[in-house]
């Protein structure tokens, strides 16, 4: 009879994730720069990504997105986020640009709030 040994526990991804968070239009009070970080490195660790990754989150209102949408996707469509990420020079991460009247329209319809 062969022995078999335990095979070894799989080591979890760990992230670190550095975010700041530039409020151009109002946010929910639960929206702290704590929570988001948390939200943010969960879903790093998530998709099995480890590191250290920095984010700067801009929270905007609707004419902003619109504008930002038009300036680099050429589409005057609302949208409820826009993603920039970093050149290979910069390291892993990016900017986000978050639409609160959009984000919170799409989060209840899920169900959900911002």
């Amino acid at each position: 009879m062969q022995s078999r040994r335990p095979l070894p526990a799989l080591a979890k991804a760990v992230a670190i994730a550095t975010v700041t968070i530039d409020a151009q239009a109002e946010i929910p009070d639960q929206l702290t720069v704590d929570r988001v970080t948390s939200l943010v490195t969960f879903a790093l660790e998530s998709e099995n990504l480890e590191g250290e990754w920095e984010f700067a989150l801009a929270f905007v209102d609707l004419p902003t997105m619109i504008q930002m949408h038009v300036n680099f996707m050429d589409d005057d469509d609302p949208t409820d986020i826009l993603t920039f990420p970093f050149g290979p020079d910069m390291g892993p991460g990016g900017d986000i640009a978050i639409c609160v009247p959009v984000a919170n329209t799409n989060a209840h319809e899920y169900g959900s709030d911002l």
